[in-house]
């Protein structure tokens, strides 16, 4: 029997490796304000995830639902720096203290007042238990990223998850208690969040869901940015926390590509393309083309938090859909690409 995390689409994309990719074409749309590229600083593009297996963008012929890449946009949206602050011992004392931890004077003087990451601080504390020190994980990120595990509420293998709505009641009297969820969040579904594989007694391996992963999700200007969730037992108690929607500053308005040029970008096998495994081809039928904010995962290291545009749909003949991400600003305004890093201890 093993455990795992059942997730979406783009949480099944094997991110082991990552590129920075300058993913359109050229066009000719200068600043709105008549100045061109010289009057914004140029970005360094997105990182996006590049899947274990790659199914080349090329290799489809695109359509799209009528309506779908007609769409008028903005001509420019807004780019937000990311605001750093370096995590201390109070900032995560104060985030057990909002979980209801206690810390005591004798626990709080044994913390180091800095993490020797710079970028990371990474602690135990709680009931002590055997072999830890103890059983609330925290891990805060100087981007104000941050993930919490409570290892003594985590469910049992045979345990079974609540409802649906069970899990969103218990998720959100927790958050009015402790006052966790960053402000201009939404709720937006409840998905799954952790279970286990079994052998039925037909002699099948069945799933049994565990724990359920309350969403909530932070709206810039309208558009989608990241994510708050809370993973939920069978007995409605929390037993994890990711908050991946980074602390930010604002920047200027950058010229973004229409819905019909990101389109044409995928098309021509430009930023990231996920579909089903097996043959890369056959028909794509572009049900979906939506701008929103990219925050990557929660550990990288990110400068700037920009638009893309998120394009999904369905291939014929096949049960799976694809997913495409395509860089948002224009490509004029964005700088020469380079390597990301991860775990940078730089700053």
């Amino acid at each position: 029997m093993r455990r795992y995390a059942v997730c979406v689409l783009v949480a099944a994309i094997a991110v082991t490796s990552w590129v920075i990719l300058r993913a359109m074409p050229r066009a000719n749309s200068g600043d709105p304000s008549g100045s061109g590229p010289a009057s914004l600083p140029l970005l360094q593009p997105p990182s996006l995830p590049v899947p274990s297996q790659v199914p080349a963008g090329r290799g489809y012929t695109f359509t799209a639902l009528p309506g779908v890449v007609s769409a008028a946009m903005p001509a420019s949206i807004p780019v937000y720096q990311v605001a750093r602050v370096q995590p201390k011992r109070d900032m995560v004392c104060d985030l057990a203290r909002s979980l209801g931890v206690d810390v005591s004077a004798e626990r709080y003087a044994s913390l180091p007042q800095v993490s020797s990451h710079r970028r990371e601080y990474t602690t135990a504390l709680g009931e002590v238990t055997p072999g830890g020190d103890g059983d609330v994980y925290i891990t805060l990120s100087d981007d104000g990223n941050y993930m919490v595990n409570m290892t003594s509420q985590a469910p049992g293998q045979d345990s079974e998850a609540c409802s649906d709505e069970e899990a969103r009641t218990a998720a959100d009297a927790f958050l009015a208690q402790s006052g966790l969820l960053p402000k201009d969040c939404t709720f937006t579904g409840v998905d799954p969040g952790e279970a286990v594989d079994y052998d039925a007694p037909n002699g099948s391996v069945a799933i049994r869901m565990i724990g359920k992963q309350v969403v909530y999700k932070r709206y810039l200007n309208g558009i989608e940015d990241g994510h708050f969730s809370v993973r939920v037992n069978g007995a409605r108690k929390v037993y994890g926390i990711l908050r991946n929607m980074r602390d930010l500053a604002s920047m200027k308005r950058y010229p973004v590509l229409s819905k019909l040029e990101a389109v044409k970008a995928l098309e021509a096998g430009e930023g990231m393309f996920v579909g089903p495994s097996g043959p890369s081809s056959g028909v794509a039928v572009i049900e979906h083309v939506n701008l929103v904010y990219y925050e990557a995962a929660p550990g990288w290291s990110v400068d700037t938090v920009q638009p893309v545009y998120s394009i999904t749909g369905s291939i014929q003949g096949s049960t799976d859909g694809f997913l495409g991400l395509v860089p948002a600003v224009r490509p004029e305004y964005l700088a020469p690409i380079s390597l990301p890093s991860q775990g940078d201890n730089s700053g």
